[in-house]
This record gives structure tokens, sequence and C-alpha cells, in this order.
């Protein structure tokens, strides 16, 4: 298994906003070959949301992040953000 990693910074106030997008854009995700599970948190400390989405192989994963990842990017910069995101192997899950 592997992961796409995604961290961004969101603004508190615009986590509503930031929240309807990560739900419209998991539509897709679900669609996606090898698609497993996706886990979305917000650190309300850091203002930080923090991204895992599960796939079967690394090359769904990397396939999966090229089609979203100009979305993702223009939604974040328009919140005046940067994404940091990565491609991981998965070495346990219960």
């Amino acid at each position: 298994m592997h992961a796409n990693v995604v961290s961004f910074p969101i603004p508190s106030e615009r986590l509503e906003e930031a929240t309807a997008g990560i739900r419209e854009n998991t539509q897709n995700l679900r669609q996606m070959p090898g698609f497993q599970h996706g886990y979305w948190t917000y650190d309300q400390q850091t203002g930080t949301v923090h991204a895992m989405v599960i796939f079967d192989t690394a090359e769904q994963a990397d396939a999966a992040w090229e089609k979203n990842r100009p979305q993702v990017i223009d939604r974040v910069e328009a919140m005046g953000g940067s994404v940091d995101a990565r491609t991981v192997n998965v070495i346990h899950h219960l």
C-alpha cells in the first residue's frame, strides 16, 4: 500500500470553506483506481490540514495526485497557503 500525504495551512475562519472543497474532491478520489481510504485532519494549534489517502500501489497514488493536484493547489493558494505533498509507503496498518 502507498499513501499520498498532503499538508497545507488553512486559516480557521476559512475551515468550513476548505472542508466543503475537501468533500467535493473526495468524490473524485473514491473513483480512482486502487483507492482504499482517505483521512483529513485539522490541527487547530497550527492551522494545518493533514491528509492521508491510501492506494494499492505507488503508481495509483501518483496518478491520483497528478489528476487532483491542480485543483488542490489552486484552492489552497486562493486561501494564501502552499501545499506540501509526497507519496509514501504504508509500512503498517491496523
